[in-house]
């Protein structure tokens, strides 16, 4: 049985990733071909395209800037089907492809295709933003097949997919340096998860402004629970700062991006610091990469500070030890005195912020808190005063080995 070509350009703002082409789509040549596949439907309501689209008209795709392929070529009847071999090579294929096109996000569509990229059945999967792929961010999207609503309902994938919708217009907002500018792709902006005339969003929801509109970052819908989930690192190797909190909190983990707190001041502090030249937010946690910063926490579990045990204390500290050996940032800046504490075994030692010490070539600093919490201790200036001291500190090191002794921050 043939199989389905690639629907692949340069420049594409998404490609949508499938497991491997069903049975009718290999027969009729054209994608999410079978009857009681939603894919059509959601890529309509969650905004993606400004008419609802067929198999048929699968490549009007191009003409939104989407594209399509899958992770395994063999067509089958179901994934069921698949072999373990049918794997095989498939990352390695998905990665050229990937490389040469360079799409601005790469969206699989259903955990089986990711787990066949990843070569893995046991790691824990999470929809959302994944590991970039590459050049690419990676998200994980909610299979759109018949047999997955056994396991997902309709509303729980379209809020998933509305997620990576709003992600992309708020991405391309700050890339262009102003909000609300039109997408080339999908619906007018009025149709990007307004709330309904009349009705305040729920206390959960986002706000997003733009222009005249105001839009919301969805909730999970009633009836769908969302367990808590540890952040996934964004990290790259020779990175000049890895930020690293203590553990995400309830809101970072529901949102699944660091530092969502609504009182949370860390994006606040980096930009006017000088890290960043624009004040990203939560949601742009993923472009700390492009100023070779990256995040992480000590302890992954997402818990009550004072709640964390220390069994998730200790495998937290090795984590943290194996990823400084992998990816060698030259700054590992714990943002907060506890997460340090629990990193440095010294969990009644008053610490001074600022450098601490050296592990293998990684350069420990430590930095204030900036949850709204802290400002009990300390004051927002005294916080950006240290993040200012870090700034000369990244900004004055020496190739060689050396740790110079942090200057003194302008205090203004």
């Amino acid at each position: 049985m043939k199989t389905l070509p690639d629907m692949v350009r340069d420049g594409l703002d998404v490609l949508f990733v499938g497991t491997n082409p069903g049975a009718k789509s290999a027969l009729i040549g054209h994608y999410f071909a079978g009857a009681s596949n939603m894919f059509w439907r959601l890529m309509h309501e969650a905004g993606f395209t400004g008419e609802r689209l067929t198999t048929e008209t699968d490549r009007r795709m191009l003409d939104y800037g989407y594209g399509l392929t899958d992770v395994v070529k063999r067509p089958t009847r179901s994934t069921a089907d698949l072999r373990g071999a049918d794997g095989r090579g498939a990352r390695k294929r998905l990665d050229a492809v990937i490389a040469r096109h360079r799409p601005g996000t790469v969206a699989f569509v259903g955990k089986a295709g990711y787990r066949y990229y990843l070569d893995s059945w046991t790691v824990p999967l999470r929809y959302g933003a994944q590991n970039p792929i590459l050049a690419s961010r990676a998200y994980l999207l909610p299979s759109t097949s018949g047999a997955s609503f056994a396991d997902t309902k309709y509303a729980e994938k379209l809020y998933w997919y509305r997620q990576l919708r709003l992600s992309l217009r708020h991405l391309r907002s700050s890339l262009r340096g102003r909000r609300g500018t039109s997408c080339k792709a999908g619906r007018p902006s009025g149709h990007e998860a307004r709330a309904p005339a009349g009705r305040r969003p729920s206390a959960g929801a986002g706000r997003q402004t733009s222009g005249r509109s105001v839009f919301y970052t969805l909730g999970a819908p009633h009836g769908v629970t969302t367990p808590p989930t540890p952040l996934r690192d964004i990290i790259a190797k020779d990175l000049s700062v890895l930020f690293v909190g203590t553990s995400p909190g309830s809101r970072s983990s529901s949102a699944q991006h660091y530092f969502a707190g609504s009182s949370n001041a860390f994006w606040k502090i980096l930009f006017e610091s000088g890290l960043t030249d624009r004040r990203l937010t939560a949601q742009q946690d993923a472009e700390m990469l492009e100023y070779k910063y990256g995040l992480t926490d000590v302890v992954k579990k997402p818990t009550v500070i004072a709640k964390i045990r220390r069994r998730d204390e200790r495998s937290g500290s090795e984590k943290l030890d194996r990823s400084m050996v992998r990816f060698k940032p030259r700054v590992a800046a714990f943002v907060g005195k506890r997460g340090w504490q629990i990193y440095d075994k010294t969990p009644r030692k008053i610490h001074e912020y600022g450098y601490q010490r050296t592990f293998k070539s990684t350069r420990l600093y430590l930095l204030p808190s900036t949850s709204g919490q802290s400002y009990r201790d300390t004051s927002y200036d005294e916080k950006l005063y240290w993040y200012r001291a870090l700034r000369e500190y990244v900004r004055d090191l020496p190739s060689g080995d050396q740790n110079p002794a942090p200057k003194s921050a302008d205090r203004r």
